[in-house]
């Protein structure tokens, strides 16, 4: 609610395996709010969760998936940014997010890959442990890599605040 003073239980379904191997990290909901994607890279793991919290799937992604995107524009996929230096993108059969995806190595050669975020510009941000030059060498510089354009900003859910009232 608009106060923040209540809480519930989205889901029940989580990792695949119990603490401290399993736990979600990279969290993201699909352009229409009806499935969230979550990543499990202790698992190698990323779930798939309906709106309505039951489970969708699990996808076996060896290399830790972590930060997650979703090609809005055609032709429509999601990219994880994952913990052994390549971006996954899965293509679902005629974007049912039900259906058994294919996966594609979209990007390798990379560094330890965590978080990311799609920005007000249709790009997908995301954060590497190291950082390759177009002259081939590379340093233990951390980096943020951006990849455009016609990604889906973040799905949030509207809140409308009750304008304070003074005493």
């Amino acid at each position: 609610n608009p106060a923040l003073t209540t809480e519930t239980v989205f889901s029940t379904v989580g990792p695949q395996n119990a603490y401290p191997a399993g736990v979600y990290d990279g969290i993201a909901f699909d352009p229409t709010g009806n499935f969230l994607f979550a990543a499990d890279p202790r698992s190698n793991a990323l779930t798939i969760i309906r709106r309505d919290g039951t489970l969708v799937r699990r996808i076996a992604m060896a290399g830790g998936p972590d930060g997650i995107a979703f090609h809005a524009s055609a032709p429509k996929f999601v990219l994880v940014n994952m913990n052994d230096g390549t971006i996954q993108r899965l293509d679902f059969p005629n974007d049912d997010y039900e259906q058994v995806p294919t996966v594609t190595t979209f990007a390798s050669g990379g560094f330890r890959g965590d978080l990311a975020r799609v920005g007000p510009d249709g790009c997908f941000y995301l954060t590497q442990q190291g950082t390759r030059y177009d002259d081939g060498t590379a340093t233990t510089d951390n980096s943020l890599v951006r990849i455009c354009g016609g990604f889906a900003p973040a799905v949030c859910p509207a809140i409308t605040l009750a304008p304070a009232v003074l005493p």
